[in-house]
């Protein structure tokens, strides 16, 4: 979250520029070449002349002899903005590639500094980095100054009252993005009239200016966590997830495909699909007590949405006209589910997610219905008001999770058939209260 903002202030501050006796600033973005690298420090500090800079009129040796020399016995300031790992390659691999660029510029004075800027937390681990700044969205004041600064210039003291107010307006929708309010802001830069701004206070901020920002992030990741970090749009903006859990889900939806069908591999490769996410800073962390959970940020969040609306749909403010027919996962309050079903066909269905209606609403799923769910993998009702499932549970053949809260006797004793001998993952009955005699055939936690 403004990254290279912060690295620009320091970069820049006249304190910095006197202190140091060269500087130099690469944007490394998917740059993995050692000699690329390489020319980019040299031009950057400013000692490539034209022939070594030229591709392929030097070898990497030639370079690395030559920033050798450049920075001998003198303090250097570089800063690598937006560092990436190469996801063509291992962990060691990475790391021994970076050593050897940065390799020459141990001969520097003492007190040189390398400045990283990075969306990646493995990327400091890769650099070996001795100190780690995470970087929090802007307070709602702070996102209103830059707004207004790059929109007007200057300071706060000749902005008409009413522009004020729109302008704090419309930072409260930037969710905390520097980014975003200097985009913003260059919109609006040097206009004075409230109706536009207003316009811009109406116009669809998330999708036009902060997802585009995002978007470099969410195509770096491959395949199977795009799928993974997008299905987590399905819970509430507020939820904290249990990581454990979340495999478990994962799973039983098959976005996890190891190349062995033992048990313990899948659950293990599913904790390092969410490990790279959490090191991507995809997920942020809480803790309650002893626990820690984890969760999006406001930003995240909405790119998981903007990613995943073509399959996945939460449905809080009234049930929609249509469901569209490619959605297959559907988060839903108890008191629409009667709803359901002359809105779309709920056998495409592979979850269902079940929350708790903010009125009163039945505790018991309706037993047609629930056969309707023929594909459902994913049964999640343990945020629900339900607490009573119909003998039609057991017709939900491919079910892998069904996660159920405060449950008394009033399970049917046809559950234990959800067993379904095929099946690698079976289902996980998460219960808060008694469960019925014969629930030991099938495995919970």
């Amino acid at each position: 979250m403004g990254k290279t903002t912060v690295a620009q202030y320091v970069y820049n501050d006249a304190r910095i520029e006197a202190h140091f006796d060269l500087r130099g600033w690469v944007c490394v973005w998917d740059r993995s070449d050692e000699a690329e690298l390489t020319r980019e420090i040299l031009q950057s500090i400013g000692g490539a002349d034209d022939a070594l800079y030229d591709v392929g009129l030097a070898s990497l040796e030639r370079l690395q002899e030559r920033l050798e020399e450049l920075v001998a016995m003198k303090r250097f300031l570089l800063v690598l903005d937006d560092v990436w790992v190469d996801e063509g390659k291992t962990e060691q691999e990475n790391r021994g590639m970076w050593n050897k660029v940065l390799g020459p510029l141990k001969c520097a004075a003492s007190g040189s500094k390398i400045l990283v800027t990075s969306r990646m937390r493995l990327v400091a681990e890769v650099l070996n980095s001795t100190h780690v700044v995470p970087l929090d969205g802007l307070g709602s004041n702070d996102c209103w100054l830059l707004l207004m600064k790059a929109a007007l210039g200057g300071g706060t003291i000749d902005i008409p009252p009413d522009l004020q107010g729109i302008g704090r307006a419309l930072a409260a929708k930037l969710k905390g993005s520097p980014l975003a309010a200097k985009a913003v802001g260059q919109m609006l830069r040097n206009t004075r009239s409230p109706q536009k701004w207003r316009t811009m206070l109406d116009t669809d901020i998330c999708d036009n200016i902060i997802i585009p920002s995002l978007q470099l992030s969410y195509q770096h990741l491959p395949g199977h966590l795009q799928r993974c970090f997008a299905y987590c749009s399905l819970f509430p903006s507020t939820w904290r997830f249990d990581r454990y859990k979340l495999v478990k889900i994962w799973i039983a939806l098959g976005f996890i495909q190891p190349s062995t069908t033992e048990e313990k591999r899948v659950e293990g490769l599913g904790q390092e699909y969410f490990d790279d996410l959490l090191s991507r800073s995809f997920f942020q962390t809480a803790n309650k007590g002893q626990q820690t959970y984890y969760f999006l940020d406001d930003l995240m969040y909405d790119l998981a949405r903007h990613f995943s609306a073509h399959d996945c749909m939460k449905i809080d403010e009234g049930i929609p006209v249509v469901i569209p027919h490619t959605v297959r996962h559907l988060s839903v309050s108890t008191d629409h589910l009667p709803q359901l079903k002359r809105k779309c066909r709920l056998g495409r269905l592979r979850t269902l997610l079940v929350l708790k209606s903010s009125s009163l609403s039945s505790s018991y799923f309706p037993s047609k219905l629930l056969a309707e769910f023929k594909n459902l993998r994913v049964l999640y009702l343990t945020d629900s008001d339900i607490v009573e499932l119909p003998e039609t549970i057991s017709q939900l053949v491919h079910l892998h999770y069904l996660a159920l809260c405060c449950v008394t006797n009033k399970l049917p004793k046809c559950i234990y058939r959800l067993r379904y001998p095929e099946l690698q993952h079976m289902p996980v009955l998460l219960f808060h209260g008694n469960h019925p005699g014969g629930i030991g055939k099938i495995c919970y936690t």
